[in-house]
């Protein structure tokens, strides 16, 4: 009996078939696992990295198809989230109102603690004191003039400051036993009212400044007038007394083509006495007194302003 014989392929053969069957198998395999970055498309085959067909059926990415990257993830919180410039309109909008703060020149000012006019302290320009009080004691240590309270003892010229006053009482800012008209004058030559003014040799408060008159606080007459050696007011034309001359319009005294009495001209007079309103002889020289910070005045140390404190060269009016 003939039997048939089968043929078995050369053993390179054989191996040639195997690496082509394990091929075939992986490449099935590659078709339904995407290589990482690459998806897999059933439509033609794209080259890879430049999007022109190949055989390996697989999309990199950078042809037309290609997904659109993934956003950034949202910040978690808003210590991430970019800072936020605010609108100039808004800052201003926002900001506090400075229409109800005062200005600086606005504002109340400091109040300063009296320095006169109080009991006990020196009385204030014009001999006045605060608060009704009257300027009717005299120190002699410091050589003022000083306040007595609302209704506190007057002290009348010569009654001293040891014991009771005999002034009368002070009433809103005057005493009813001294320093009015015709009455006899506070201590310190005071008189209390316009106009008034201590005639020393009757030790009464009469009116000042006209012709006749005695001079004001301070040496002062009206207008187109002297002080007279004797301190009272003469009217132009008239003599001054004491061989001075006689009165001109400027308030020097005129004699023989000598000019004295004014601010800055001799002191007229065996005396020494100034013929201008407001002026007193310092060094036989007359100058201008009885305002704040100026001599006080003669006669009597009297001031237009203040009062006066010190003793001869030093007094001044404060």
């Amino acid at each position: 009996m003939r039997h048939q014989t089968t043929s078995v392929p050369p053993r390179s053969n054989r191996v040639r078939y195997v690496c082509a069957a394990l091929l075939t198998v992986f490449a099935g395999c590659m078709r339904d696992i995407p290589a990482p970055g690459l998806e897999y498309t059933d439509g033609p085959v794209v080259g890879m990295g430049d999007g022109a067909g190949g055989a390996t059926g697989f999309d990199s990415g950078a042809g037309p198809d290609a997904p659109t990257p993934d956003a950034a993830p949202a910040p978690d919180s808003a210590a991430d989230a970019p800072p936020v410039v605010p609108d100039a309109r808004d800052v201003a909008a926002d900001a506090p109102s400075t229409a109800d703060v005062p200005s600086p020149a606005d504002r109340a000012p400091d109040v300063a603690p009296a320095t006169c006019g109080m009991p006990g302290q020196a009385c204030c320009p014009g001999s006045t004191c605060l608060a009704g009080g009257c300027c009717a004691m005299f120190v002699p240590g410091p050589n003022e003039q000083r306040c007595v309270a609302n209704g506190g003892q007057c002290f009348a010229k010569g009654s001293g400051t040891g014991g009771a006053g005999t002034g009368g009482v002070c009433s809103g800012g005057t005493c009813t036993g001294c320093g009015a008209l015709n009455q006899v004058c506070c201590q310190f030559d005071v008189c209390n009212g316009p106009g008034l003014a201590c005639n020393e040799s009757a030790n009464r408060c009469t009116m000042c400044g006209a012709a006749g008159s005695p001079v004001c606080r301070g040496n002062v007459c009206g207008a187109s007038s002297c002080v007279n050696n004797d301190g009272a007011c003469v009217a132009a034309g008239t003599p001054c007394g004491g061989g001075a001359g006689t009165c001109t319009d400027s308030g020097s005294c005129f004699s023989q083509g000598v000019v004295c009495g004014g601010v800055g001209q001799p002191c007229c007079g065996l005396g020494g006495f100034c013929s201008r309103s407001g002026t007193t002889c310092l060094g036989n020289q007359c100058r201008e007194c009885g305002a704040l910070g100026q001599p006080c005045c003669d006669p009597g140390n009297t001031c237009r302003a203040g009062s006066c404190a010190g003793f001869g060269l030093e007094a001044m009016c404060r």
